[in-house]
């Protein structure tokens, strides 16, 4: 009997080996060719999955959007206050591990992509509208649980917190930023929400 093949775990498998030649070479090095080589996979079978580089791109972006959100939901799933779940959830989002600035330099390269690309840009745009979103309602519910004053906008709130993660992430890539000085940021940050009047 043939051996079954689970095409979604090869898609993924694909996935993170864009990541790591898009880390490496930049998104311009992202030809199938090589792509399939850093997978383990023939091309025919690569062209199988995907039928373009354009489509394992979008792939990728949203796979990439996909993980990220299942270890937010894990973190979230871990309970306690609301602010607590928060603080956890954004340093999952900064990248202080060599596998998550890997990652990172995927999403950067996705965004610079998304300039000429549409339908990069809209799952994208889809994707931080849906962060913002997130961040809001958490936000509230820390406001009404009485973690956070009331004279904070939850909707600014959550637009200032998820740039301070696109700044802190951009700075982690390019400049090796200490884990500890991003903790000490995201510490003062969540300290001026619990303080706010």
């Amino acid at each position: 009997m043939p051996r079954q093949v689970d095409h979604q775990q090869r898609r993924t498998l694909v996935a993170r080996a864009l990541w790591r030649v898009i880390a490496e070479q930049g998104l311009e090095a992202a030809s199938l060719r090589e792509v399939a080589a850093a997978a383990g996979v023939s091309i025919g079978q690569l062209q199988h999955y995907f039928g373009s580089k354009e489509s394992m791109l979008r792939f990728t972006i949203e796979q990439l959007a996909e993980e990220t959100g299942g270890r937010i939901l894990n973190l979230a799933a871990a309970g306690g206050p609301v602010l607590d779940v928060l603080r956890r959830v954004v340093a999952e989002l900064v990248p202080s591990t060599p596998e998550r600035r890997i990652e990172q330099s995927a999403w950067t390269a996705f965004l610079a992509h998304s300039a000429v690309d549409h339908e990069i840009a809209r799952i994208l745009r889809d994707q931080y509208r849906a962060s913002r979103a997130v961040l809001e309602q958490s936000l509230r519910h820390a406001q009404a649980a009485g973690e956070v004053g009331p004279s904070v906008d939850p909707g600014v709130a959550a637009a200032t917190l998820l740039a301070l993660v696109d700044g802190l992430s951009i700075q982690a890539e390019l400049d090796d930023l200490d884990p500890a000085l991003i903790d000490h940021a995201l510490d003062a940050h969540f300290a001026r929400l619990r303080e706010a009047p």
